[in-house]
């Protein structure tokens, strides 16, 4: 069985730069460029994974992550911000927040493939 893959983030550089990267891996991607298009989404398909940046216009990766959560189908689905943010409350909200991972976008390159086999693994 194929994995999907949700990706979500408003800079599509980054979009297609992780889905290339996890369509190498076999992986089916899905992408969204706002929190409120992801979570429409969302309600209309189950995804194996997500990756969210956390600054985005409509709806941010924080916001879309908690509206995520109300839905019980979402609760164990591995998630990781994707994010150039220094922002301490943002941070603290990941921190806060397990099992939601941080992926740092300047580090994205050499952990994608481990994070996401690891994530897939498991699920």
């Amino acid at each position: 069985m194929c994995r999907t893959i949700l990706v979500v983030d408003d800079d599509p550089l980054y979009v297609e730069l992780v889905k290339d990267v996890l369509e190498m891996q076999q992986l089916q991607v899905v992408a969204a460029y706002h929190g409120a298009d992801a979570l429409s989404l969302a309600a209309t398909k189950q995804f194996d994974a997500i990756i969210s940046d956390i600054e985005m216009p409509l709806m941010n990766g924080i916001v879309f992550h908690q509206k995520l959560l109300e839905n019980r189908n979402y609760s164990n689905v591995p998630f990781v911000f994707l994010t150039a943010t220094e922002d301490p409350d943002k941070l603290r909200y990941v921190r806060e927040h397990p099992p939601a991972l941080l992926l740092r976008k300047s580090e994205m390159v050499e952990n994608l493939l481990t994070m996401i086999s690891d994530l897939t693994e498991v699920h």
